[in-house]
């Protein structure tokens, strides 16, 4: 019997004889919805079976004469496998609103348009989650005018083709202040059992202050450099004796056409050989000392 019980221990018997009185109520609420609409009436409900929960999904049908059909299933399974689910969800939520990096979740179509943002979303663009979520708001409204170029769109064609990979992109964006933020962002996208892209999920890391850092490197190596070319003083190095680079100074005085007739030369070819011993001895200590 669906009902976990034989049937020689219910016919004949009312439903409060069989069932508690709370489920028997229920029951009975559910039969004189489907006389009095004269509709199936579906429903799911749980009993426990020993000491086992057990979940039904039950449909009851008007018959003649004030009588009805129930026809109930299994769905313990079921229910199982979406509390599993739940938990899971759960456990990601807790995780993504914990990680000082925006966690995503969104549709792969032409807009990209959000399923989940953590907190984090605000740090990084300015505007709350509920921007995105809520009222319709885009990374492509964000997204620098140079960098649109490298933004995979998915159209109504090639919405599978586009994203099925995980991928990697560095690109900007406009902070509602008006900055312009650097971003890092992976993703993959997820796939359903017939393998049609449901929707994708990754991770966006600001690295504006990495971007700034790596200018400001640029910006003082390049500084070091025109002084090094300016300097009236030759200015070369060397990798164990190995010319690696000569500034003009140093080109000029040696009375070469160029810095690349030096590079890969020795230094001691333009070292007179009474100095050669010392300058050796001062090479090897420079490579101990490294």
């Amino acid at each position: 019997s669906l009902m976990y019980k034989p049937s020689q221990d219910l016919l004949g018997k009312t439903l409060h004889e069989v069932f508690p009185k709370e489920q028997a109520d229920f029951f009975l609420k559910k039969i004189r919805q489907a006389l009095t609409t004269q509709q199936p009436v579906d429903f799911e409900y749980a009993l426990t079976i020993g000491i086992q929960p057990m979940w039904f999904y039950a449909t009851v049908s008007p018959m003649m004469n004030d009588q009805t059909l129930m026809v109930a299933r299994d769905i313990t399974a079921l229910k199982k496998a979406e509390e599993n689910l739940r938990r899971s969800e759960q456990k990601f939520r807790t995780l993504a609103e914990n990680i000082p990096n925006v966690v995503y979740q969104c549709l792969n179509n032409a807009r990209y348009t959000f399923l989940y943002l953590n907190e984090a979303v605000e740090d990084l663009t300015g505007y709350p989650r509920e921007e995105f979520l809520i009222h319709g708001l885009s990374f492509f409204d964000l997204y620098h005018p140079d960098d649109l170029p490298i933004i995979p769109t998915p159209t109504e064609n090639s919405i599978n083709d586009v994203n099925r990979e995980p991928f990697h992109l560095t690109y900007r964006i406009r902070h509602k202040s008006g900055e312009w933020r650097w971003v890092d962002e992976w993703g993959t996208g997820v796939t359903n059992q017939n393998g049609e892209e449901e929707y994708l999920e990754g991770i966006m890391v600001d690295i504006t202050e990495q971007k700034r850092a790596e200018q400001t490197l640029r910006e003082s190596e390049e500084r070091y450099r025109q002084l090094v070319d300016l300097s009236p003083d030759a200015i070369g190095i060397h990798q164990q004796g190995v010319i690696v680079f000569a500034n003009p100074s140093m080109v000029r005085i040696i009375g070469a056409n160029n810095a690349e007739e030096l590079i890969g030369t020795s230094i001691l070819d333009f070292i007179h050989p009474d100095y050669h011993e010392v300058v050796q001895k001062r090479i090897q200590g420079d490579t101990y000392n490294h």
